[in-house]
């Protein structure tokens, strides 16, 4: 899921769905600050090229049906 992908202020936020007031107001803090934005956005590229690449992928899932 989503936990396993997003690091909190690193490759993106976590917040609460049931607080739709925290959300806003971290898409408002985005939105007024793009270089944030852009280094969460190439943090969680990074983050996702690196571990999820179909050899990445491969050496994972071979491991797990051999152990």
């Amino acid at each position: 899921g989503s936990d396993e992908l997003i690091e909190d202020g690193k490759t993106g936020y976590k917040e609460d769905k049931d607080k739709p007031e925290q959300i806003a107001e971290r898409i408002v803090e985005l939105i007024n600050n793009p270089n944030i934005y852009n280094q969460l956005s190439l943090n969680g590229f990074k983050y996702s090229s690196e571990n999820f690449k179909r050899s990445v992928m491969r050496k994972k899932i071979s491991y797990i049906y051999k152990n």
